[in-house]
């Protein structure tokens, strides 16, 4: 990692452009070279620029294949360049097969030539490369080759034999092809039968990096037949164009079986399709295939996948919904190009490539080569239009049409006429057109004055242009919609990604990802509800900087009862400085790096010990009232990580670095030595001064916390079931008491209670390194600090009434390691909105800052403290208000109902016992609720919750399933009716039977007087008291939960038990988009942004967002406890409410101004 540093750095110190743009395009032509599997020859090494050659040599070395360069040839007689990963893996066992050699190394993984160990059957075995093997996208793409090549089976797709997984290697086994790359034919076959002269084509080959001349032409691994003798049978100027028609109809073919198994193969080119001793052609590596499922399209960073040159025009824009196999057909006419012209369809760096496939500006073959065939033109130009619907529609229209070209018969694809030629040109090149035509027209104005203009004439001209300005703002307008459409992509990758990132707690990434949005002066404003949400939950207040050491700020410590603490660090100096930050700090000059602090409990002295490299590491206590050094004694052979002072201040123990722990009395004297051998980073007094607490490493099995009874040298064990690196006690100083202990290991934490050793928070894992932990007085609040910058915070406070724990809160609190945290508890209530600057998160970090964090805001946060009875607070139904600024009703388990406002005032209201669904209806203004019971419909004062009226229910030994209030009538829907009541009589005007039964829930059409009967698999509309079928469940596996309308009311979301959710335009004017996510049904969804946005719950535990004009997913927030089962958003106040059937109702913000 320093290396890869040091490389940048040389980057950042070389002062010339033009030297970062050669080397950029050197590196990419290596990357291309190793990932086709192409050497670099020794000639291409030597004839590279001296300025970029160096560094160059230096970016192979670090990426760990330069075994491919020969150290001798680039004038480095003294530097032997070694590969950082082993690939020689002769001898090794991959399952029931033994490696022979090496067959090739790609940018992902090395492929090996092996061997089965009994019926030594020879096959090609595949291994994630050692560097890469546990980063976690690159081992998506091995398992999604895994499954696509398992699931297929032609003759001409390279078959699985076997896959495993080794302790540090997953491998897949493939049936040995004894062939070459196209990439290897084409370099051959350019040589063989391009027009120009042999010895022109062979040094313009040596110009690029990877290039094979004549001379060292790739031979197939086992019977080491050359590329001549694989393409025999059409390499010759008579056969060859129809010969790579039959190898690209074969490819196709292979292409149609895949793409009838719902799988896209994504990465179709030249050096993944193979060809055989026997010129039979194969196809491999479904390393980026995608499934009919799959809505990945763009990696973590936003960044587009697959090979440029030949990407399908879809695929760079992103969304992986739009990319369908007939982006596979327009990649093989790409290949088909190559093998045509021996030129890729599109040249320049990555984003000059991209660009080019975006805009379609592609050359047709045969103004490249001039002998490629009309009709074989016309076939690659159709298979790589610009728009998927103008290529074939599927990959056997294709073969057939190759097929009729190899047998010279008259194929279906037509080039393009004069006219489209011309209007692509135009549509490429409009700052050429128009300076064409501007000119153009003032010679036609100059020669027409001359001639004594005449006017028809001139209208014609004025006519002409008005037309050329036509075409060419068209053109304009779709570049400029294309370009929107590729940010929107780049948007939404970013934030989905941004969202994986905060579920796995990786604080760091996701501010990257979301502020790289935040700036809206730079282009439109994209930022949604989600990008706020998201947003919300991970941003942190601005903290007080209370002091800054010249180096590492290593430890921090509170005085008891006071608004002090002090710090020390590598300067060898120790801060005293307030919590509140309006006092000068007090420096006390100790001497030497200082890496640990102790305070006496009267504040009266501090004990710290040196970190000298050479040591011996003396300790020292320092009057803190004088900031003089009152003792120094012996101390350590080591640097000395830990200090502590026992209550009464009589001993002072210290510990040094993977060696013991030495305790002295006020005089100097030792009184107990303890080996600990671990890093000894932690270190406590309790129960007056007879236990030492301290990190011990047991001969088996890691390290440990032990409790030192210093009476008679006794250790007993609290067991945390990790490898504990660090701990904190909660009331370290009291005597005869329960206390708190947090531990954590290198990336887990838990919390114990002493002595009983009861788990109190069950173990948790993080994303980073745990540096330090810290865990309140009152043992409600603990802290982690971890090496990437990041602090953890738990709020444990409901525990004890058995409340189910949230993920933890995030503080990003450096770009650099957190060395020490403590909690700073002051009076009052820990989640008081007021602030004080003496509560919250002290931390010191690597870049010498002690911060002061006030302790982050629940968010989200119940709605009200939990009660001894949890089930009596657990929402069972709710009633939304007409527009955002109504209010939200809530019908608990006790029956009572919940009212919350637009301004987040809650009360609760007495109600009647209800039946099993327990539904709940409000009128628009709010005037009066309705409820159901186990025999009535009932109808309450909002204010009192008195009874006003009721009616009995049409068949008491239903439930009614919904209510829904319209006009002066009121809509109670049960299993197999409707019940109509008049709101003011409150007694029963009609009883309809539904046409089929299992009724679900009753939605009001917006703007209209109609209403939807939704049932598990109809949707009725009630129109004026007639009821019509308007849409039928298209399987019993789609059955309908849940219709929910737009603001807007022109779309509506149908969401269905299978966890898809379809949105439909009402008037049927666009077509519908499907959200393929939630494994489980959809219990709530809700438009929001404009009807830009949608948000939906499942039964999952997620809550997922989408934007709705493409259908791709915005993010996924899973979360811990219960699902949510309704949605409220209150716009005007920011906040955000989810209810639950075993949770709390739940607030979320989006704001901090609370």
């Amino acid at each position: 990692m320093d290396d890869l540093q040091d490389l940048n750095d040389d980057r950042q110190m070389n002062d010339n452009p033009a030297d970062d743009s050669a080397l950029d395009e050197l590196v990419a032509q290596y990357l291309e070279a190793i990932d086709d599997g192409r050497s670099i020859p020794v000639q291409a090494i030597a004839g590279i620029d001296p300025r970029v050659r160096e560094r160059f040599i230096r970016f192979v070395e670090l990426a760990g294949d330069m075994a491919t360069v020969p150290a001798a040839t680039v004038d480095h007689p003294h530097r032997i360049p070694s590969s950082k990963e082993n690939f020689d893996k002769c001898g090794v066992d991959y399952g029931e097969f033994r490696v022979i050699r090496t067959l090739g190394v790609g940018g992902m993984g090395i492929v090996y030539l092996a061997k089965h160990r009994e019926n030594e059957k020879l096959v090609a075995i595949k291994v994630l490369r050692q560097s890469i093997a546990q980063h976690r996208s690159l081992n998506q793409r091995f398992q999604r080759e895994v499954q696509a090549i398992a699931s297929l089976s032609h003759a001409n797709i390279v078959p699985l034999v076997a896959t495993g997984i080794e302790p540090e290697h997953a491998f897949l086994a493939m049936e040995l092809v004894d062939g070459l790359t196209l990439t290897e034919v084409i370099a051959y076959a350019e040589i063989q039968l391009s027009e120009e002269p042999h010895n022109e084509r062979q040094d313009d080959a040596h110009t690029k990096v990877g290039q094979a001349d004549d001379g060292s032409l790739s031979r197939t691994p086992v019977t080491s037949v050359s590329a001549a003798e694989c393409a025999a049978s059409f390499l010759d100027p008579v056969n060859y164009f129809p010969g790579i028609a039959l190898i690209a109809a074969t490819i196709a073919d292979a292409l149609a079986v895949a793409h009838r198994s719902g799988i896209v193969h994504r990465d179709i080119k030249p050096s993944n399709i193979l060809l055989d001793a026997k010129g039979k052609a194969w196809l491999t590596d479904f390393g980026l295939a995608s499934f009919s499922d799959d809505q990945t399209a763009l990696t973590m960073t936003g960044e587009i996948i697959g090979t440029p040159a030949y990407m399908s025009p879809e695929q760079t824009m992103g969304p992986s919904a739009q990319v369908d196999s007939r982006s596979d057909l327009y990649s093989l006419g790409a290949t088909l190009y190559e093998l045509a012209t021996f030129q890729k369809p599109f040249v320049g760096n990555r984003h000059q490539i991209l660009f080019g496939v975006m805009r379609g500006d592609i050359s047709a073959p045969r103004a490249v080569r001039s002998k490629v065939p009309a009709d074989l033109e016309a076939i690659i130009l159709k298979a790589m239009a610009q728009l998927p619907g103008d290529r074939y529609q599927s990959a056997t229209a294709m073969a057939e049409d190759l097929r009729r070209f190899a047998a010279g018969k008259l194929v279906h694809a037509k080039g393009p006429n004069r006219f489209e030629r011309t209007y692509r040109w135009i549509e490429r090149n409009p700052l050429v057109t128009l300076t064409s035509l501007l000119g153009l027209i003032a010679t036609i104005v100059a020669i027409f004055i001359v001639q004594a203009v005449k006017a028809n004439a001139l209208q014609a001209v004025n006519r002409t242009q008005e037309t050329m300005n036509r075409v060419l703002s068209h053109s304009n307008q779709a570049l400029i919609a294309r370009e929107q459409e590729l940010r929107q992509q780049l948007y939404i990758s970013d934030v989905a990604a941004a969202f994986e990132a905060f579920d796995e707690r990786d604080s760091p990434v996701v501010r990257q990802l979301l502020l790289q949005h935040q700036d809206p002066s730079k282009d439109a404003d994209m930022r949604g509800f989600a990008w706020h949400f998201l947003d919300s939950l991970s941003s942190t207040s601005q903290p007080i900087v209370l002091t800054k050491h010249d180096g590492p700020a290593t430890e921090v410590a509170l005085f008891p009862g006071s608004k002090q603490a002090i710090s020390v660090g590598f300067d060898g100096k120790a801060h005293v400085f307030n919590l509140d930050g309006d006092a000068d700090t007090k420096i006390i000059e100790v001497g030497k790096k200082l890496e640990s602090v102790a305070v006496s409990s009267d504040g009266s002295s501090i004990l710290t010990g040196a970190n000298a490299v050479e040591g011996p590491n003396s300790i020292h206590r320092c009057d803190v009232k004088t900031g003089r050094v009152i003792a120094t004694w012996p101390g350590h052979a080591n640097s000395v990580d830990a200090a502590a002072i026992s209550p009464d201040g009589s001993l002072f123990a210290t510990a040094d670095r993977y060696n013991e722990i030495q305790i002295h009395d006020g005089d100097g004297v030792l009184k107990h030595r303890i080996e600990a051998a671990s890093r000894n980073e932690s270190m406590a007094f309790f129960n007056s001064n007879d236990f030492l607490a301290a990190i011990i490493r047991r001969p088996v099995g890691g390290d440990t916390v032990q409790i030192c009874d210093l009476t008679n040298g006794q250790m007993s064990e609290l067991d945390f079931g990790m490898d504990t690196k660090t701990f904190a006690f909660s009331a370290s100083s009291a005597i005869d008491s329960t206390c708190a202990v947090v531990a954590a290991g290198m990336d887990r934490i838990g919390v114990l209670q002493w002595p009983s050793e009861k788990p109190i928070l069950k173990e948790q894992e993080i994303v980073g390194r745990i540096r330090c932990v810290d865990i309140s007085p009152d043992g409600e609040i603990i802290a982690a600090g971890c090496d990437e910058g990041s602090v953890y915070v738990w709020d444990l406070t409901n525990l004890d009434k058995q409340q189910p724990t949230h993920p933890p809160q995030v503080i990003y609190a450096s770009e650099q390691r957190i060395t020490s945290v403590k909690i700073v508890v002051g009076a009052g209530d820990l989640n008081a909105q007021d602030s004080d600057p003496r509560r919250g998160i002290l931390a010191a970090s690597d870049d010498g800052y002690v911060r002061l964090w006030s302790l982050p805001k629940k968010n989200p946060r119940p709605l009200f403290a939990a009660s001894e009875n949890l089930l009596h607070n657990y929402v069972s139904s709710n009633w939304r208000g007409a527009d955002d600024h109504g209010a939200f009703y809530m019908r608990f388990g006790d029956s009572s109902i919940g009212i919350l406002d637009a301004s987040l005032n809650f009360r609760r209201i007495h109600g009647p016992p209800a039946d099993t669904l327990e539904k709940i209806a409000v009128t628009d203004d709010d005037q009066h609720i309705v409820v159901s019971t186990p025999d009535e419909i009932v109808r309450l004062n909002p204010q009192s919750g008195r009874i006003e009226r009721r009616v009995d229910k049409s068949d008491p030994e239903q439930a009614c399933a919904a209510m829904m209030v319209v006009g002066d009538e009121l809509f109670a829907l049960f299993n197999d009716h409707l019940m109509i009541i008049d709101l003011e009589t409150f007694e029963t005007k009609d009883v309809c039977g539904l046409p089929d039964d299992n009724a679900r829930e009753l939605v009001r059409v917006p703007g209209t007087g109609k209403v939807y009967v939704v049932t598990r698999l109809n949707i009725h509309e009630l129109d004026q008291g007639r009821l019509s079928t308007i849409a039928t469940s298209p399987s019993t596996a789609e059955n309908y939960m849940h219709v929910e309308f737009s603001k807007s009311a022109n779309k509506r979301a149908l969401c269905f038990q299978n966890g898809s959710i379809r949105i439909e335009s009402c008037d049927g004017a666009v077509p519908p988009v499907l959200l393929l996510g939630h494994r489980k049904k959809p219990l709530a969804c809700l438009f929001l942004d404009d009807d830009r946005t949608l948000v939906s719950s499942s039964d999952d535990n997620t809550i997922r967002f989408w934007n709705v004009a493409t259908g791709r997913e915005l993010g996924t927030l899973n979360l811990p406890n219960s699902a949510a089962t309704s949605l409220y958003y209150f716009p005007t106040v920011g906040k955000f409410v989810t209810t639950h059937h075993e949770d709390l109702p739940q607030v979320w913000s989006l704001t901090f101004d609370d």
